[in-house]
């Protein structure tokens, strides 16, 4: 499994959005696409996902080009999970789920045995089987991302497409959250995701794609991309890296300037 971006461009009307974007991705990866606001991350992934055709260059899956798989194709391919989702009925964390396989199920058919043995799979692979009958509405915000990753499972695709999925949780979930979708990552999935938290780059990304105005403001592993200089470029922060030791892992961090002349940076080893 993989995804390839070559000299990739967008724009609306004269306003350009992406400019000669490319990268690589592969199985067994989490690539974490960081930026600020308006630096073209949602706008890459409507691309990758073939949501819109209209950019230049070109988007590879599995070394084939996206425009040429119909809906169906792609929706057996990749999976997309957004940022929030607001369930408009109350539906249980089954029921949810179930709706994955919406493609896969023929008009006026019911979900047959193998659907419900996939939603109890994918149930099982994020711990979430007691909350099969609770309703979706009523579960934690963590719980519920895990529900939309679960709903992402059983579509049986191995690349997740990931648009901010901890920005509306709290310290806990968020962490939560990504442990999971990393364990998902050494099964051979390909997770692609979205952030504004470097931190979260520095924990469990393989590799950085840094997006600037549109650009590739670098890309490699997040301890060799994610420099002082580039944050403060990302950001227009003045910022400052340190590393910590934990076991045996070097881990780095990143620490925002707080203004003032006596400000002090610790690096605790």
């Amino acid at each position: 499994m993989s995804i390839a971006v070559k000299n990739l461009s967008f724009a609306y009307g004269s306003h350009k959005v992406l400019e000669d974007i490319s990268f690589t991705a592969h199985e067994g990866e989490m690539v974490y696409v960081l930026g600020a606001n308006g630096a073209g991350k949602s706008t890459l992934f409507r691309c990758i996902l073939g949501l819109t055709d209209s950019y230049g260059g070109i988007v590879l899956l599995n070394g084939h080009d996206i425009r040429k798989f119909n809906p169906s194709q792609l929706a057996a391919q990749m999976a997309y999970i957004p940022q929030n989702t607001f369930p408009t009925f109350s539906y249980s964390v089954e029921e949810t789920i179930l709706m994955g396989r919406a493609a896969f199920i023929k008009p006026f058919h019911s979900p047959g045995k193998k659907d419900y043995v996939l939603v109890r799979d994918a149930m099982r692979q994020l711990n979430i089987e007691k909350l099969a009958q609770k309703s979706f509405k009523e579960i934690s915000g963590g719980e519920q991302q895990l529900v939309i990753i679960a709903r992402a499972l059983v579509q049986q695709t191995k690349i997740l497409i990931m648009d901010e999925p901890t920005s509306s949780l709290d310290f806990g979930n968020q962490l939560r959250v990504l442990r999971k979708v990393k364990e998902l990552t050494k099964k051979g999935y390909l997770v692609i995701l979205s952030s504004h938290n470097p931190e979260h780059a520095f924990l469990f990304a393989d590799r950085v794609l840094a997006l600037a105005d549109g650009k590739v403001a670098g890309c490699g592993k997040p301890e060799e991309v994610l420099t002082k200089k580039l944050m403060q470029k990302l950001y227009k922060e003045e910022v400052d890296i340190g590393q910590v030791q934990w076991g045996e892992r070097t881990i780095s961090y990143c620490l925002p300037s707080l203004g003032g002349e006596n400000e002090a940076y610790v690096s605790v080893g």
